[in-house]
């Protein structure tokens, strides 16, 4: 992952030295709401979904077009996964999941002109599953069912290493000079399901629904542009 990263960086630095367009780094922080949509009991019984706190952090590397237009590309660092709660076998239980990615982002992003201004980008996110965990209280039902639970709580097998996620955001950007910020709006959804073949396990209506990610969440972004020729 760090070597596609560096060599992305050198490509990016490479083609603006011979096309003479300006590049800019930047990082931002992000908090907002996640969830895993259709989620996998294993055929046990389903809890109610209830929102999940997440954050996360990014570094981008834009390549400017022109004056509007930019591609980017960079690594974030995305924390993931589902909250539910609710009676099972009239106890009442809660279910959290935890999962790890790492991210490398591809967007195209348009800006406006003015000092003060408009952007948005849209784009595709290939992602790197780092860890997966599952916490499941009351912990003493863990006994009863190795099916449905992992006593240490590491589930990294139940789920593909690899995804992929249509990334789409809008916010305001403010620069002066060489430097800029922004805050803005996130939106990120999994193209692909997300649970390892081996665990496509129909649910109680005898169904198997696949799971995708979801991921929304608000960014406050800070940054310098480099060799302006515009």
């Amino acid at each position: 992952m760090k070597t596609i990263s560096t060599l992305l960086l050198i490509f990016f630095i490479t083609i603006n030295i011979y096309s003479q367009k300006s590049l800019s780094i930047s990082t931002s922080y992000g908090n907002g709401i996640t969830a895993i949509l259709n989620q996998n009991a294993y055929g046990y019984t389903e809890l109610d979904p209830l929102p999940k706190n997440t954050s996360n952090i990014s570094f981008l590397i834009a390549y400017h077009l022109n004056q509007n237009f930019s591609l980017q590309t960079g690594f974030s660092s995305l924390a993931m996964g589902g909250y539910w709660e609710g009676s099972d076998s009239g106890i009442e239980t809660t279910r959290d999941i935890d999962l790890k990615y790492g991210q490398i982002p591809i967007n195209i992003k348009f800006s406006g002109k003015q000092q003060f201004h408009l952007y948005t980008s849209l784009g595709l996110g290939i992602q790197f599953l780092n860890s997966a965990e599952q916490t499941y209280t009351p912990s003493s039902n863990m006994n009863a069912n190795p099916v449905r639970f992992d006593k240490n709580g590491d589930i990294s097998n139940r789920f593909n290493k690899n995804e992929l996620s249509l990334l789409y955001a809008f916010g305001f950007e403010y620069q002066s000079g060489i430097f800029f910020c922004n805050l803005g709006f996130n939106l990120n959804y999994g193209l692909k399901d997300i649970n390892d073949s081996a665990f496509h396990i129909e649910n109680l209506s005898g169904i198997y629904e696949s799971s995708k990610n979801g991921l929304g969440f608000i960014s406050l972004g800070i940054g310098i542009k480099l060799f302006q020729n515009e």
